[in-house]
């Protein structure tokens, strides 16, 4: 597939018969690329969607909550640890007998899916507010949940995208949604939205939505329609010991690269569909992508991605988690984390590079966008 030229762009409204041409494609430095893209979809001032990537919501819903149950009234706690004294046996064994501790404890097996220490803690809790029905600050955090966790990540998101403020989950207006509940639904849409995530965020960022740009005309222009699949897409070999199933690209996986490189220096990013860990085919629903990052930029043939999942890669730059490399092997034909052939193989927990912070990636499948 030939790279699309970028086009001339009419000129703004009130001067007829002129038309502002975009500058020509300008090579970025992978600092400088990934830099820029933080610049474009990071709120100002506000916490960055770079670190928070695919569960920035459920991260918002904690801070939200932090702040209230810190700031319960001392009644409450009082009342709380007196109940946990006097019913040893509808205490769990995890639990602090403190509201602090135990609504802590309650956030944290959200993100640690331990639904056990849950349920246990959300059993607990509500059996001392059935019985200290006065302790209503403390009730408003496990109140049900009023919407889908989907239905809110969308609705978080459109309202970002419309008016590049963060919802605040501790205004008066979202206490409906302030609660664990709503939390424990938010991160179980999102622990499985890596790819939406990307997707929205690369949509966001080449502002090709909503009629605007949020690329410097200066450095990176696109006002082409998103380009399809550079037939990228590869296959899987078995092999044994910690490399696991290797993915090797087709036949035409150079051509691709070139294009790849090209359409990155006209301001496009790159949604790439991965495999992750040891094998391909471990993941339910017959995807052997199971995850997906977006390639902002490159620098001969290492190319610097962002990681929805934020704590899966080791950091580029001024990021100390959530941006990666990818090393393209054109021997074997391969676009991965792995700097070399050795260190294809994946030792320790999680699927990660003996000796690395970083998850393996091996992509399978590229869409600029």
């Amino acid at each position: 597939m030939s790279a699309i030229a970028n086009p001339a762009i009419p000129a703004a409204p009130g001067v007829p018969g002129t038309v502002v041409v975009p500058p020509p494609p300008r090579h970025l430095s992978m600092t400088e690329s990934i830099n820029e893209f933080a610049n474009q979809i990071d709120p100002p001032g506000g916490v960055s969607i770079m670190t928070g990537g695919q569960f920035y919501w459920t991260n918002r819903l904690y801070d939200a909550l932090y702040a209230k149950y810190t700031s319960l009234p001392a009644t409450e706690k009082s009342a709380y640890a007196a109940y946990c004294t006097a019913h040893p046996k509808n205490v769990a064994a995890a639990s602090t007998s403190t509201l602090d501790g135990d609504f802590n404890l309650l956030g944290n097996a959200v993100f640690g899916r331990d639904q056990a220490l849950y349920s246990a803690l959300l059993t607990q809790i509500s059996k001392f507010l059935a019985a200290n029905q006065s302790a209503t600050n403390a009730a408003s955090l496990l109140k049900p949940a009023v919407k889908k966790g989907v239905d809110i990540y969308t609705s978080c998101w459109n309202g970002y995208f419309a008016s590049g403020k963060v919802l605040d989950f501790g205004d008066a207006a979202n206490a409906h949604s302030c609660n664990y509940p709503t939390m424990s639904a938010v991160y179980a849409y999102e622990s499985g939205a890596c790819g939406m995530t990307a997707g929205l965020m690369a949509a966001f960022f080449t502002g090709k939505k909503r009629g605007f740009s949020r690329i410097d005309p200066g450095k990176k222009k696109s006002t082409a329609k998103s380009q399809p699949s550079l037939g990228l897409r590869a296959s899987a070999v078995r092999d044994p010991g910690l490399r696991g199933d290797v993915l090797q690209g087709v036949a035409t996986f150079a051509k691709a690269m070139t294009q790849l490189k090209d359409l990155l220096d006209k301001g496009y990013v790159a949604y790439a569909r991965v495999a992750s860990g040891l094998h391909a085919n471990d993941m339910t629903g017959g995807d052997s992508y199971e995850h997906a990052i977006l390639l902002v930029g490159y620098d001969g043939d290492r190319f610097v991605f962002w990681d929805p999942d934020f704590s899966a890669s080791e950091g580029f730059g001024r990021f100390e988690s959530g941006v990666g490399v990818l090393y393209y092997d054109a021997a074997n034909r391969r676009l991965t984390t792995a700097r070399n052939d050795a260190d294809l193989a994946v030792t320790g927990a999680g699927g990660k590079h003996a000796g690395r912070d970083q998850h393996r990636y091996q992509v399978g499948l590229l869409i600029c966008k």
